[in-house]
């Protein structure tokens, strides 16, 4: 099937330095929620990514960090002793109330008045819209396969592309800093920008360590992905985001919309190929375990984490 590869303005979006600016809108005497943040980001999903950014973020100057606190006002999320004693000390010194490492969270102290785009908001809109376009017809190569996997160390990604050329194996490997975090839904956003990098050029039928259909807006990462190279893409992911399973079949009111092959490995399709091609395929080309060319693409990632960390320690 013909078509045309389509960007996106959100594919390369830095949610980080997003965060940072919300975080930055805090005035002195104010503190905002975990919660509140990923409302204004967008989607409540996101508020457990937003204590990660925080902790991610520490060592950034001239941001109020100190002011973003959990819905019950505690300080914590992901903080050492140390750096709750320190934010205890600046919110004290701007006039708040803090016993026992937790914020007198009173109405007015709280801060919700974000100036904001909600860009979650549109990136779920950008799914739901772009999800019409994934195809459930076979037009799938049965003999070229690849595989993507990306794995992370801190904001490091890490990001390999396998794939199988006269009974050998190739892979391509690729590191960046990821300026998005992982938020339930949204995977497509943190690691298209990796995948687009290795696997534009390539031919063949896509692997991917993620969702297909199996995803809230039926646009996961094997979707979007698919949708975005016009690729034939197959989503392999390790937990269920979505659906119940009966008879090793995922359904979603009753529609099938991926199948288990064991406890660890779910399939579902992404895109140019029907639920009951992708099941048969994998089934029939990797029985009912996780297939080799996702083990061999995540090895190499491990590999290159290794290697690049060896660099740093070394340097």
């Amino acid at each position: 099937m013909q078509g045309v590869v389509i960007s996106s303005p959100y594919e390369d979006f830095d949610l980080y330095t997003y965060f940072v600016e919300l975080v930055k809108q805090i005035p002195e005497g104010k503190v905002a929620s975990y919660l509140e943040i990923a409302k204004a980001l967008g989607d409540p999903v996101a508020a457990v990514s937003c204590a990660y950014m925080q902790s991610e973020l520490r060592e950034a100057q001239n941001v109020p960090l100190h002011r973003v606190v959990r819905a019950s006002g505690e300080l914590g999320g992901y903080k050492t002793i140390e750096e709750v004693r320190g934010d205890t000390a600046r919110l004290r010194d701007e006039g708040l109330t803090v016993r026992s490492g937790k914020v007198k969270f009173v109405d007015s102290h709280r801060f919700t008045d974000f100036e904001t785009e909600y860009p979650l908001e549109k990136m779920k809109g950008e799914q739901e819209k772009l999800s019409e376009r994934v195809s459930m017809d076979d037009d799938f190569d049965e003999d070229l396969i690849g595989a993507v996997d990306v794995s992370y160390d801190g904001r490091k990604g890490y990001a390999a592309f396998s794939y199988a050329e006269d009974d050998e194996y190739i892979s391509r490997n690729r590191s960046m800093d990821a300026n998005f975090p992982y938020i339930p839904g949204f995977l497509f956003y943190r690691e298209y920008r990796f995948i687009k990098q290795l696997a534009r050029n390539f031919g063949g039928t896509l692997l991917i360590d993620g969702n297909g259909l199996i995803h809230p807006r039926f646009f996961g990462l094997a979707s979007a992905t698919g949708v975005f190279l016009n690729k034939a893409t197959i989503g392999v992911a390790k937990s269920l985001l979505l659906g119940r399973v009966k008879h090793n079949w995922v359904l979603y009111r009753d529609r099938k919309i991926g199948y288990v092959l064991n406890r660890n490995t779910i399939i579902s399709p992404g895109h140019r190929i029907s639920v009951d091609s992708s099941v048969d395929f994998m089934i029939g080309k990797y029985n009912h375990v996780y297939p080799e060319i996702l083990k061999i693409a995540h090895n190499s990632t491990v590999k290159l984490r290794r290697e690049q960390t060896k660099i740093l320690e070394a340097s």
